[in-house]
């Protein structure tokens, strides 16, 4: 068929002449379809549908409540992105997307971040803000594995083949593909931990071959450390995430008991041994990590509890349920506090960025919701993880002078609270002079100054001689400092007016300043 009759035949197909030409990237995603039919990855049908699902996407996005058009229209824009990649099983899952997009957002609000929605085939998409639904690989895994543990043989046997459908060949096996660009991550990228599931979720299911396809590219999606293979959460990206190699091990583990696999049960030794010798790196002493330096969340803090049980329920090692205890106790345990330095005496009036704010340093055991309350009325809270911090609070310039009581409260993840008392918070008003000392020589002014509310001094030259009097204002100044003289011409004896902030007023003679 010559590449003319082609064209013109997919562009009938797919672009009846009835639809409204849309802009930009639907242009790009339709000639993309054009090329892939043209390379023999589309039939002519395949590409109607898709094409379908771009006019009415298109249509939709212009008619639409402006969020749910923002969301059609990046879901569009990232399904054109990739229009040089679209085979068989990479445009089913980008256009399948699309139909499931369009879909919910025709007659549903914006998915808020984090939840899933399923699409006719069983097929798991889970919103991200400003990504719409997002085909998600290792929550489909999980849903398979759910299927499957709950006795839904339709529904797993339906879920199943859309996966497969859905799978590229690629590392040696079958791998299936993010689309956004995620964690470092840039898209089509494929996950370890997501692989690894979706093996054992296809051995569950008793799909042999598709688990075995599915775990090949497992070990391809590592990164070597010192202490051994440890699986990349984000292809393409070197972040140490222990839920991911936990799980992974676990996985794999099971894959290969229901394949009899042998290499897979030595592969998933060898990560359960990494995962041992830097355990200690997820272990704060008071908190579990979810990469070293970084705190996880309850959720993930649970997971991880969860996984290590289970490793210790598989292998009858000690250590895991040692460590599994030992995490799980650190949610009971509330967080420590201590407190820095007293705060010094607050001037909050005036306004004028010097000790306006109480700025209370102190160090807590591990990520929580810290508060400073003071006079058990007024308070700020900040999240913070372990060590050392700072919490500033703005003092009200209604609050009187006086000595209030103050104290810091730690509220972890799991809802457990720590305190500590700080010295009482003094609140005052500056009512004493600044205590200044200043001298004129070598055609200067040189000037050293003490104000406890006030780190800034507004400086007034004044001027008398032969009967006349003049005034230089040389504006704001630091306490300690020097000016270089320029006065109008004549003999002056020169005084200094060193004003705060409050308004309080120090004079210092100079005597003859020319």
């Amino acid at each position: 068929m010559c590449r003319a009759f082609l064209i013109a035949l997919l562009a009938f197909l797919v672009f009846p002449t009835s639809a409204v030409a849309a802009p930009g990237d639907a242009k790009r995603a339709r000639a993309g379809l054009a090329r892939a039919v043209e390379k023999g990855r589309l039939t002519p049908a395949e590409a109607q549908r898709f094409g379908a699902a771009i006019a009415r996407a298109a249509s939709l996005e212009r008619r639409l409540p402006a969020a749910q058009a923002k969301t059609l229209g990046a879901v569009l824009a990232q399904v054109a992105q990739h229009s040089g990649r679209y085979t068989r099983p990479t445009a089913l899952t980008l256009f399948s997307m699309l139909e499931v997009n369009a879909d919910h957002l025709a007659t549903n609000a914006v998915p808020p971040g984090g939840r899933d929605v399923e699409g006719p085939d069983g097929v798991v998409y889970r919103a991200f803000a400003g990504r719409g639904l997002q085909f998600h690989p290792l929550a489909n895994a999980a849903r398979l594995n759910a299927h499957v543990s709950a006795g839904r043989a339709a529904e797993a046997a339906t879920l199943a083949d859309a996966l497969l459908a859905r799978g590229v060949s690629r590392l040696g096996g079958t791998t299936w593909e993010y689309w956004f660009d995620f964690g470092g991550a840039r898209a089509p990228w494929s996950s370890g931990m997501a692989q690894a599931v979706m093996a054992q979720a296809y051995a569950r299911a008793g799909l042999a071959g598709a688990a075995r396809r599915a775990f090949l590219p497992v070990p391809r999606l590592t990164m070597a450390l010192p202490q051994g293979p440890w699986i990349k959460l984000y292809e393409g990206s070197r972040l140490v995430v222990l839920n991911a190699q936990l799980q992974a091990a676990v996985s794999v583990a099971e894959y290969a008991a229901l394949s009899a696999d042998g290499g897979a049960a030595a592969f998933a030794g060898r990560l359960r041994g990494t995962a041992s010798a830097l355990l200690s790196l997820f272990d704060t002493g008071y908190w579990s990590n979810y990469s070293p330096g970084n705190e996880s969340t309850l959720d993930y803090q649970r997971y991880v509890v969860t996984l290590l049980r289970r490793l210790g329920r598989d292998t009858g090692e000690e250590h895991w349920r040692e460590a599994a205890a030992r995490f799980e106790a650190y949610e009971r345990e509330v967080p420590l506090l201590k407190s820095g330095p007293p705060l010094p005496t607050l001037y909050p009036v005036p306004r004028d960025g010097h000790r306006d704010d109480a700025a209370a340093r102190f160090w807590v055991s591990k990520v929580s919701d810290v508060t400073l309350v003071v006079a058990g009325k007024w308070r700020r809270t900040i999240r913070v993880g372990k060590g050392w911090h700072t919490l500033s609070w703005t003092v009200p310039t209604a609050l009187q002078p006086g000595s209030y009581r103050a104290w810091l409260l730690a509220r972890g993840l799991a809802g457990n609270v720590g305190r500590v008392d700080l010295p009482d918070v003094v609140v005052a008003r500056d009512v004493e002079l600044p205590v200044v000392s200043a001298t004129v020589g070598g055609g200067a002014l040189h000037w050293r100054a003490e104000d406890e509310g006030s780190d800034r001094l507004r400086l007034m030259l004044v001027l008398r001689g032969g009967g006349r009097q003049a005034r230089v204002d040389l504006g704001p100044r630091p306490l300690d400092g020097a000016w270089r003289l320029q006065l109008p011409k004549g003999r002056w004896w020169g005084e200094l007016v060193a004003r705060d902030a409050s308004g309080n007023a120090t004079r210092v003679t100079l005597g003859r300043v020319r």
